[in-house]
């Protein structure tokens, strides 16, 4: 991925500085060490007894980059004719984007570079995708980008606000639209940071649903066109309501776990490294289409629903390795 960190997508993106290559094998001069045995999270420990899932079992949507990675991914999205294109480089302004694609069973694409890749273009006209739909303003989506769609032959519906906050509001208003003005459930989460966000669009695209950004402070009262209302992670809960719903885990992982139980969804998962803003969005908007929820996975393993009889992985095995060694209660 070309943004490093903490939104590192698919071929980048490992957690930490020193690759898994170096690890345990020392520098000639003294023998390696033991590798410690991994430090078990709160959420971790809950979930001991191992899965083993036959290979067939286990698919991955993977590309060279976190782009590549999404271009990969759009053939999961039933409807093909309408996509979400949103920046895999920074992620405000995409936050709610997955719970819009939820709402039409469409895909998202990312792009980075500075003006449109043509893998994205040529994927988009393959699949005949006639509607794109821009989350975020030009100073992250640039007008040369819409410029280019446009004379691609691709109708474009740019949704932009002032902010992430203005963005997310434009989304949600065009997501309960397309739900026919009412939603199963709305899910308020920070905007201050992704992971609540990205599992929050998740539960939304698979139970039909819009996703709110909180601001900070901000309490989260009953929405009024949703049938429940959700605050996802403790900064969204703070001053929530007495009628919210609080769904609030240990970390990202088990936030993203405990929303996915909200959910009727059973036996299939969507897993996305919890440290990639860009995986993470691709693989939670598909949830409505694949009828699976998104799980986060630390890289090192991944705890799975009871009765997990199929996963889907996005990324490559950089961010989430071959034979990820999977948990249930």
């Amino acid at each position: 991925g070309s943004a490093g960190g903490y939104y590192g997508g698919s071929a980048g993106g490992a957690a930490d500085s020193s690759s898994a290559a170096d690890k345990g094998k020392g520098n000639g001069k003294k023998p390696a060490p033991k590798p410690a045995a991994p430090k078990l999270s709160v959420f971790d420990k809950q979930f001991t007894k191992p899965v083993k899932l036959p290979a067939s079992a286990v698919v991955r949507s993977a590309g060279q980059d976190r782009v590549a990675t999404s271009v990969a991914a759009l053939s999961l999205a039933k409807n093909k004719e309408t996509v979400v294109l949103a920046t895999g480089n920074n992620f405000p302004d995409a936050l709610t984007g997955g719970a819009l694609a939820g709402a039409l069973k469409a895909g998202v694409v990312l792009t980075t570079s500075s003006t449109l890749e043509q893998s994205v273009v040529n994927a988009l006209k393959a699949q005949g995708t006639k509607t794109v739909y821009i989350v975020g303003g030009q100073s992250v989506v640039p007008a040369a980008k819409e410029a280019a769609l446009q004379a691609a032959g691709f109708q474009v519906v740019r949704l932009a606000g002032a902010d992430r906050y203005e963005t997310a509001a434009l989304v949600k208003a065009e997501t309960l639209k397309r739900l026919g003005g009412k939603a199963m459930v709305s899910c308020n989460a920070t905007g201050a940071n992704f992971p609540d966000a990205l599992a929050c669009a998740s539960a939304a695209s698979l139970s039909g649903g819009v996703v709110d950004l909180v601001r900070p402070g901000q309490s989260v009262a009953v929405d009024k066109v949703a049938g429940k209302t959700i605050c996802a992670g403790g900064s969204a809960c703070a001053a929530a309501g007495a009628s919210v719903t609080k769904v609030v885990g240990s970390d990202r992982y088990e936030t993203a776990y405990l929303l996915a139980s909200t959910t009727p969804a059973k036996g299939k998962v969507l897993v996305a490294n919890g440290m990639s803003y860009a995986d993470s969005l691709v693989a939670g908007a598909l949830a409505g289409s694949t009828g699976a929820n998104l799980v986060l996975s630390n890289a090192k393993r991944v705890n799975v629903p009871a009765g997990t009889t199929s996963a889907h992985l996005f990324g490559g095995s950089a961010v989430l390795p071959d034979n990820l060694p999977m948990y249930t209660k």
